[in-house]
């Protein structure tokens, strides 16, 4: 694909943003907390705006989203 799947655009917006927008209001899921692995930056540059906890995977490529 190119990038990140978070990362791509859906109406012109990263797609892990349309995400976080639309459960940041629910008070029931928080603290919303991100975890990072492969473009860390590009996705904290993504969620800058939203209040939330960001926490980075460094083995993220030893295990995929499991680890």
């Amino acid at each position: 694909m190119g990038s990140p799947k978070a990362l791509l655009p859906l109406a012109g917006v990263p797609m892990i943003a349309r995400v976080i927008e639309t459960i940041s209001s629910l008070p029931e899921i928080q603290p919303i907390v991100v975890v990072t692995g492969h473009a860390a930056d590009d996705v904290s540059l993504a969620l800058a705006d939203f209040n939330l906890h960001l926490v980075h995977n460094p083995d993220y490529a030893q295990g995929e989203m499991l680890s």
